[in-house]
């Protein structure tokens, strides 16, 4: 591992029976960062062992159904200035370890996300995809929120923090969306129960109902994906934070349903998912870009 003075930047990992790629993640790290966290929710494998072998420091974390406090508590554990996060079934790439290093060396940002390549075990590219944010500041007011589809936040609040995304890439393979992987460790139940309490947490949250409105679209239950999707834009009339991503997704998705590029029961609901979508009832802010692109390669 590089010293702090060189990079200084902490990994932080949570994982849990991930003794099968564990290693490859950490060892694509290892030459970016200062030193590595990983917080072991539970596993009955080798998975802390292996991590121990490739020089990271381990510690327990009693899992609690919420992925935020499982990565919170991996920050806690990191001394470097800045966090870099991945997980077991991810790989940073060459490109991704040099532009971070180069955008934590610039600053000017609270945080930046990067472009994921999501991928099978053997190497076929599924798609690519920004991700959210990855590289952050070191500071306890920046902590992740929401059991799950977890993500940063200074101060709680969404619409605070200085946050940029690392333009071009891609800068890390993602494994995770692997049909056999996700079918396999049964990722879509597990997500859809812990939506489920999330949105127990707070029912009137727009981005829970968001996300339970995608996890529902992708896996083809066409008319409660609308419900939800009504359920989200009429909490988005009250606060409206839905991001343009959120926003655009649901207009993405109302668009199938109606050209019949998929198989799904007509409903009464159209009208008002068109009301709820119009333009006009979006304020500005929805419409900055989230991520402003941070250039750092020329060619």
């Amino acid at each position: 591992m590089k010293s702090k003075k060189s990079a200084p930047i902490s990994l932080a990992m949570i994982a849990r029976n991930e003794e099968h790629s564990i290693a490859g993640a950490l060892r694509s790290a290892a030459s970016y960062v200062a030193e590595m966290i990983v917080v072991d929710t539970g596993s009955t494998d080798a998975t802390p062992d292996i991590a121990k072998a490739e020089g990271a420091k381990v510690f327990s974390f009693e899992w609690c159904d919420n992925f935020s406090a499982a990565r919170n508590a991996a920050l806690g554990h990191c001394a470097a200035d800045w966090i870099l996060v991945i997980d077991a079934d991810d790989r940073l790439l060459q490109a991704g370890g040099e532009d971070i290093g180069f955008a934590v060396r610039r600053g000017g940002a609270d945080g930046y996300a990067m472009w994921i390549e999501e991928c099978t075990t053997s190497g076929r590219v599924l798609g690519t995809e920004v991700s959210s944010v990855r590289v952050f500041r070191n500071d306890p007011r920046i902590r992740y929120w929401g059991r799950i589809h977890e993500e940063v936040r200074l101060n709680g609040d969404p619409s605070q923090g200085r946050w940029r995304g690392i333009a071009q890439g891609p800068h890390i393979a993602h494994t995770g969306y692997d049909p056999d992987v996700w079918r396999d460790r049964q990722k879509g139940a597990r997500n859809e129960r812990l939506l489920e309490l999330q949105i127990a947490d707070n029912p009137r949250d727009p981005h829970a109902l968001a996300l339970m409105t995608r996890h529902l679209f992708n896996t083809r239950r066409f008319d409660e994906a609308r419900t939800w999707m009504i359920r989200a834009l009429l909490a988005n009339r009250d606060k409206a934070i839905l991001l343009p991503a959120e926003l655009d997704f649901f207009a993405q998705a109302e668009r199938t349903l109606r050209t019949g590029l998929i198989e799904a029961k007509v409903s009464p609901a159209r009208a008002l998912v068109s009301q709820l979508l119009n333009p006009a009832t979006r304020t500005d802010q929805l419409h900055v870009d989230r991520f402003p692109p941070l250039q750092i390669r020329t060619s």
